[in-house]
């Protein structure tokens, strides 16, 4: 059994209780519950061990990133916390996605936990359990590696994790990595007491898997969100896959290079923090004890009311994508609520108001993402995808309305600016704003020109644009080209 990396203080706990435990009396992340409004809410900080160890990931990294910081301090806990403590008879595991473009500092989510777990396991060697494999190919890998993990609690930190997940996810995926799917589906609910990830049996009965007891297994990925969208479907959102996921894009700007980074290093109170935590969690799997995470009441009420909310975009939701992912979204808000109580006392851990409030603004901003990426048409295969090419006519249309002369002169044509004036749009102009973006250059064949005139054409049957009829251009206009009116100007300024 693994033991404290530092001595416990008579001070500040009681002596140890018959069961072997520990009832710790003083704590330091305690919230003063007169002011609930003065809680630190997403994406600032939560109080607690998850926002120390998320502000010095942020410190740690050459390009600062605060949604990194956040996502790695969550997953690293979740991998620590996700089998000893419950909540709802859940276990705490959580699959985790940091989308932000490259050289962004995104790979602080991945670096940052295994610096902090290396400095722990000089003093608590078992701690090592805690992250597990960078990649596996497939189920029978993940499930050996599970099976022979002590305890099976664990953190994947998996980078380039769009890379990674294309192939599982593919309609083309081998059978082994289709496996792979279905397990990965499977271990998200397995963390609680009394589940159970089955035995496996193969054709050399020297490779057959026993049963795993409780198997906590968390997922924290890191990715340029146009490979991890790519990667995304309604099919594989509506059978529960990606909505086990939550989704945190950060769309900042890239932060300028902290040139402190290098000489950061964590303080010893905050490792140990952490080794005391690894060590609860080491001691009560060893014991195959679970503590039940406690709900406040006035968490409770702010979780029935999300909770209510969620089931109310399932049921009015006429997609089941959409379905999936409203409902997951009250127990993904509870795991992460859970987390920050564990990190907050984790013997006596207690959801407060103020962790209910934090991990509902998390999951609220995730599932927004997600659902919009599907209502933009910008998920799955975006080059065949018509409600992308809507999106991106109707934006440049957009600017072409509302944008100084100047700003657009180039793409218009310098002699059309009496066009411009009475909001007449060339479709010269539609064709220079949007061939080269993804939708129209990656066109079937090539025919970008052809996916243009097709979108337009769409816009005109709808009533949004019409055709000026050239004989008309070039009375009133001087203009010998194609063109159309705005007929529904609220369309393009929604």
């Amino acid at each position: 059994m693994a033991k404290l990396i530092t001595p416990f203080i008579a001070q500040e706990h009681e002596p140890s209780q018959p069961d072997g435990t520990w009832q710790h009396v003083e704590n330091r992340y305690v919230y003063n519950m007169e002011d609930p409004e003065d809680f630190p809410g997403f994406p600032e900080l939560p109080i607690g061990l998850v926002g120390e160890i998320a502000s010095f990931i942020e410190a740690k990294a050459p390009r600062p990133m605060r949604s990194a910081a956040l996502i790695g301090a969550l997953g690293f806990v979740a991998g620590i916390v996700g089998r000893a403590w419950n909540v709802e008879g859940s276990g705490l595991n959580e699959y985790f996605v940091l989308l932000a473009p490259s050289s962004s500092g995104k790979e602080a989510a991945t670096k940052g936990p295994e610096i902090l777990l290396n400095a722990v396991v000089q003093k608590v060697p078992d701690a090592s359990t805690f992250i597990g494999p960078g990649d596996v190919s497939s189920k029978a890998a993940l499930a050996r590696y599970t099976s022979k993990a002590t305890p099976p609690c664990f953190a994947m930190f998996i980078p380039e994790f769009g890379e990674w997940i294309e192939p599982i996810v593919s309609p083309k995926a081998s059978e082994a990595r289709q496996s792979l799917r279905k397990m990965l589906l499977d271990l998200s609910e397995k963390g609680g007491k009394g589940s159970v990830l089955r035995k496996s049996a193969y054709a050399d009965s020297a490779n057959n898997i026993d049963d795993v007891y409780s198997p906590a297994v968390t997922i924290v990925g890191d990715s340029n969100p146009t490979t991890f969208f790519e990667a995304v479907s309604e099919r594989n959102t509506g059978n529960g896959f990606f909505a086990r996921f939550i989704i945190l894009q950060s769309e900042d700007r890239v932060a300028p290079y902290n040139k402190a980074h290098a000489s950061v290093q964590p303080s010893a109170r905050l490792l140990e923090d952490l080794g005391s935590l690894c060590c609860q969690s080491l001691n009560l799997n060893h014991a195959k004890m679970v503590l039940d995470v406690v709900i406040s009441e006035s968490a409770q009420d702010e979780l029935n009311d999300f909770r209510n909310t969620c089931d109310e975009g399932r049921d009015l939701a006429e997609d089941e994508y959409k379905r999936a992912v409203w409902g997951r979204g009250y127990v993904h808000s509870l795991r992460v609520a859970a987390i920050l109580a564990v990190g907050r006392n984790l013997y006596f851990p207690t959801i407060e108001i103020c962790d209910a409030r934090w991990a509902i603004s998390l999951i609220t901003c995730s599932i927004e993402k997600l659902l919009n990426k599907f209502e933009d048409g910008e998920v799955g295969n975006v080059s065949q995808s018509e409600v992308a090419r809507l999106n991106e006519v109707k934006r440049a249309i957009t600017r072409y309305i509302t944008a100084q002369w100047p700003e657009i002169a180039s793409y218009a044509g310098e002699r059309n600016s009496n066009l411009h004036t009475v909001k007449i749009v060339p479709y010269g102009y539609i064709q220079r704003s949007v061939y080269k973006l993804k939708p129209f250059k990656d066109a079937a064949f090539g025919k970008s020109s052809d996916a243009i005139k097709q979108t337009i054409r769409i816009m005109v049957e709808r009533g949004e644009l019409s055709e000026i009829s050239r004989a008309v251009l070039a009375k009133n206009h001087s203009f010998s080209g194609v063109a159309y009116a705005v007929e529904r100007p609220e369309v393009f300024m929604e």
